[in-house]
């Protein structure tokens, strides 16, 4: 299944699961995807899906602070694999959706499938983190497709 990912794609993956570890939480759920991509956006603001949360006015490190995730219990027992819960599952196989006619799945499919499973389960945390960080699909997907505004180019000089 990975073998359609994107390398950067890829990467969100392992940072999710790199998330769960450092909230304590023994199993990796689509939030940590949600917060896995907003990191990633914080890093590389010049990716298509980073410059799109900014023309939806999103900043990544303030929609992360605004995350209702909470660590778990210190002094968990570690485990080699943490497992993925049915959200997260979900958002994988929504992502191979998503992708529609690109050739790889990229960090907005991930993200687009996050609000989808977000959106098929509103009383999870998933849901509460999404309305948190200030996200909607049907936003998010506009601003992915709106040509980058040249204006919005700082000029290195």
């Amino acid at each position: 299944m990975f073998d359609k990912f994107s390398e950067q794609a890829r990467r969100i993956v392992v940072a999710a699961q790199v998330q769960a570890r450092l909230l304590a939480h023994d199993y990796v759920g689509a939030e940590h995807f949600l917060l896995a991509v907003l990191r990633d956006c914080e890093r590389d603001g010049s990716s298509p899906l980073a410059q799109a949360l900014a023309r939806l006015g999103i900043e990544p490190a303030a929609a992360i602070r605004r995350l209702p995730l909470t660590p778990g219990p210190s002094g968990q027992p570690e485990m080699a694999r943490l497992p993925f819960t049915r959200e997260a599952k979900d958002v994988l196989a929504q992502s191979l959706s998503e992708s529609k006619t690109a050739q790889q799945i990229a960090p907005e499919h991930l993200l687009l499938a996050v609000l989808t499973v977000g959106s098929l389960h509103p009383d999870t945390k998933l849901a509460e983190s999404i309305v948190a960080a200030n996200l909607s699909y049907p936003d998010l997907s506009r601003a992915l497709r709106s040509p980058v505004d040249p204006g919005d180019r700082t000029d290195p000089d």
